[in-house]
């Protein structure tokens, strides 16, 4: 792989692929959505949303900082797979079950920092909840429970590198999501640059960096094209073929721009 790479050329390739991407969804009637297609199509949503940040921080000179948010499209494509593997619409549920106990938790942080009346904070707690009953009554209704995969306190109740192996994805685990770890919580093997600026006695980068972008578009492109063949499955759209020929192109023009196609 190059320490170069074709900039413009991987960029190139990345807009092409959320372009077309982007229009793959078209026009959704919630209404009429069972809660598990609903939470797949909003949780693809948010993997392209990330996938433009990441295109917008790579085009920027900022390619390592796009690390963690390659790591959440990892992530939310996972929970796609999970939801969307079988069981589907309990799944989902178990995925939106987790939201009150996130904001309650976050409204008592805001109480006990003094920025939230304690009175104001139970006003919205109460309107919340009883939205939250609303929909999970009507979801009992018809036979939809939340249910785990496993016994933990996560949403699918298995610690994460469990929840890949099951997907059948440890790779994507090994290659990005825990190697992106290191960006994300900015370890000791996220300050290389640092360190080697200090090494060299040079003045430190804080603004661009000329990184290499490669990993998180590669990730980009595997994580986008996954879900769209889930949700492809999902939803009957019959453009599976569609769907390989996108990763097909992205992939070999990202190759090219990298200089690694056609080697052994």
């Amino acid at each position: 792989m190059s320490d170069r790479p074709d900039l413009r050329r991987l960029l190139g390739a990345h807009r092409s692929l959320l372009d077309e991407a982007e229009a793959f969804p078209g026009r959704i009637d919630l209404s009429k959505e069972p809660v598990s297609q609903w939470v797949a199509l909003a949780l693809f949503a948010r993997v392209v949303h990330l996938a433009e940040a990441i295109h917008t921080l790579i085009e920027q000179g900022y390619a390592d900082v796009a690390e963690p948010l390659t790591r959440a499209m990892v992530s939310a494509t996972e929970n796609i797979l999970a939801i969307i593997d079988t069981d589907s619409d309990n799944r989902a549920l178990a995925f939106l079950s987790l939201v009150p106990d996130i904001r309650k938790k976050r409204l008592a942080a805001l109480v006990h920092h003094c920025l939230l009346a304690q009175d104001d904070a139970e006003q919205q707690e109460r309107l919340a909840a009883v939205n939250d009953a609303r929909v999970l009554d009507q979801y009992e209704a018809m036979g939809v429970s939340p249910a785990k995969i496993g016994g933990g306190k996560s949403w699918h109740g298995l610690d994460d590198k469990t929840l890949f192996q099951q997907m059948g994805a440890e790779w994507r685990y090994d290659l990005y999501y825990a190697p992106f770890s290191d960006e994300l919580h900015v370890n000791a093997a996220a300050l290389g640059p640092e360190i080697n600026a200090m090494r060299s006695g040079i003045a430190f980068e804080f603004g661009p960096r000329s990184g290499n972008p490669a990993m998180s578009l590669i990730a980009s492109n595997q994580a986008i094209c996954q879900a769209l063949r889930q949700l492809d499955a999902q939803r009957k759209w019959g453009r599976q073929e569609q769907i390989d020929d996108l990763f097909k192109r992205t992939r070999e023009e990202i190759e090219d721009a990298l200089g690694v196609r056609g080697r052994s």
